[in-house]
Parts: C-alpha cells; sequence; structure tokens
C-alpha cells in the first residue's frame, strides 16, 4: 500500500507512534539517481489553466484599524517598516501587519504562516493559508511596490500544497510541497522558487515512505528533517536529519 491510497482512506484511525530523531549519513541517497528534477515552463495564472501551479496575482495593501498590542514583533524592514504577526482577540484567525508611524496596514489574516523576510530585508515571504487540509499558495509582499503578490496557483481542486517556505537566497526560496489532505501526510518534496524568472523547480523527491517536513540554510549546507514510515500500515515513523551541500542540489 502507498503512501497516497493510505492517506486517501477515509474512516480510518491512526495512533502515531514511536516517534524518535536520528541523524546519520545514510539516511538519504544524495546520488543523482535519486534526485528527481521536474523544470517547470513559466505559466502566468489566467484562468485558462486548472493546472497551473504559478501565478503573478498582485493585490495592493490597504490600511485597517487593527490592535497590534500582543502581536510578535518579526522584523525591522529596509524602509523603516516593521513587521508584525500574531491572533487578533477580536477576530478570528492570525494577522500579518505592516507598521509604519501609526498606519497599520494588514498584508494577510486567517490562516497565514509565520513570515519569514528575505535576507537584503526588500521581501516578505509567507504561506497563506497554512492549516489541517488547507491549500497554502506562496506569497510574498514586496516593500518596494507595497504589493502583496501570489506566486503559486494550488487549489482545492489539486492535491498539493505549500506546507514550508525558507529563503536560500535574496532571488530564491526553498518549499515544502506534498499532499494536502489527511492525517497521515507530514510534509512533501522539496522545491525551489526563482523570482527573477518567475519559475518552479523540484530539486528533490522525498522517495517512497519519506516526506521532507522542514528544511534550513546553514551556510553551504542545507539542514534537512525528513519523517520516515517504518511499517506498512504509516502508523509508526521516525524522524531523521540529513545536511546536503547547497550546490549537490541547485545549479544557479
Amino acid at each position: 500500500m502507498t503512501l497516497r491510497n493510505v492517506m486517501l482512506l477515509t474512516g480510518l484511525l491512526f495512533i502515531l507512534s514511536g516517534c524518535s530523531i536520528n541523524s546519520t549519513d545514510n539516511d538519504i541517497d544524495n546520488s543523482k539517481e535519486y534526485i528527481k528534477t521536474d523544470n517547470y515552463s513559466k505559466m502566468i495564472n489566467n484562468g485558462s489553466n486548472k493546472n497551473d501551479e504559478l501565478s503573478s496575482v498582485k493585490d495592493s495593501v490597504e490600511t485597517e484599524k487593527v490592535d497590534i498590542t500582543n502581536f510578535e514583533k518579526i522584523a525591522q524592514l529596509n524602509n523603516g517598516e516593521e513587521l508584525y504577526y500574531g491572533y487578533y482577540e477580536t477576530s478570528y484567525g492570525k494577522y500579518i501587519v505592516i507598521k509604519r508611524n501609526s498606519d497599520i496596514k494588514v498584508i494577510s489574516k486567517g490562516f497565514p504562516s509565520r513570515p519569514k523576510v528575505s535576507p537584503n530585508g526588500k521581501m516578505v515571504a509567507f504561506i497563506d493559508d497554512l492549516d489541517f487540509e488547507m491549500i497554502g499558495n506562496l506569497f510574498i509582499y514586496d516593500t518596494v511596490s507595497k504589493n502583496k503578490i501570489k506566486l503559486t496557483n494550488y487549489n482545492y481542486k489539486q492535491e498539493n500544497t505549500v506546507k514550508a517556505l525558507e529563503w536560500l537566497d535574496d532571488d530564491h526560496i526553498l518549499l515544502i510541497i506534498g499532499f494536502g489532505y489527511g492525517t497521515i501526510t507530514r510534509g512533501g518534496d522539496l522545491y525551489i522558487y526563482d523570482l527573477n524568472k518567475e519559475e518552479l523547480e523540484k530539486i528533490l523527491d522525498a522517495g517512497e515512505r519519506r516526506e521532507i517536513v522542514d528544511v534550513k540554510v546553514k551556510e553551504a549546507d542545507l539542514k534537512l528533517t525528513i519523517v520516515v514510515w517504518t511499517d506498512d500500515n504509516y502508523t509508526e515513523y521516525e524522524y531523521i536529519e540529513k545536511m546536503v551541500p547547497i550546490k549537490e542540489l541547485i545549479k544557479k
């Protein structure tokens, strides 16, 4: 039984147990045969192709009255704006807001992920929506143009969703994209989004019975956290960690 089939079964209750974290150099095969690369040509969303995975929809950001007293300050941006993230008590869900002096601009509200700022401080990236069985897409807020831009175009008719992100550099965002439904799935495969080319590319397939759940940039390496199911029913699993040289995965 494949992981996809297990996730599609309904009415089953799974008890997840046996969770541990290990680190070993033999956890992932970094050979060229293991790394599957899918290049996507530039696809701008015009509503005519429901299979498009990329988008370039731009929205302006409006000023709104929001009490951010208990919000977390994420960063001081290069243009003098301040980035905040938190739960708004008078509304349902979380907010990402930009503050300049007394003006508050809402970037996203509902179920956005915790925003992450590009190394040069000019872009803010986040996933919206990010919650159980919600389909999430990659967005950025451009501090120069003041626009919020939707970069991927997954929807409920498709199976995949963006689950995690990490800035590689000012021009590239690492994404974990995987199956969006069910109680079994934890992560997915590793992708990279090129902001200049507006292209999405898969750079690492997690493999059978595995999903990448987290990625961090550690100087010249990527630190991957991977969930590995150890039984046929996908009820037992462990987490492993792996350091992979960036140059082995990405050719700029």
